[in-house]
């Protein structure tokens, strides 16, 4: 999942993709997605904090674009996962697996 969301970002080297992988134990494709989606807005949101949170003198720079879009980290990759939790709880899945036992088709 984390290769097909960020295919076409950079991503730095050498990331644990392993140790990311197991920290998102439940979570569906979709909240990896997110997972991603909030990795590869890091960058911009590190630059607006060091700047004085004006998004427009960020923008209105010739290298804006260069700024931006630094590769993501294995920090923008946990960091993120402190911002998205997963969509779906234990009680949930048990409860589908209960579903699916009993209206499976033989």
């Amino acid at each position: 999942m984390f290769k097909i969301n960020l295919k076409g970002v950079t991503v730095e080297e050498g990331i644990n993709f392993d140790k990311i992988i197991k920290s998102t134990d439940g979570y569906s494709g979709a909240d990896i997605a997110n997972v991603c989606r909030e990795a590869a807005l890091m960058q911009m949101r590190r630059k607006l904090m060091n700047k004085s949170g004006d998004i427009m003198d960020l923008i209105s720079k010739p290298n804006f674009e260069q700024e931006i879009q630094a590769p993501i980290t294995e920090s923008d990759l946990l960091e993120s996962l402190n911002n998205i939790s997963k969509s779906v709880s234990k009680k949930d899945l048990e409860e589908y697996d209960k579903w699916t036992a009993e209206f499976k088709s033989n």
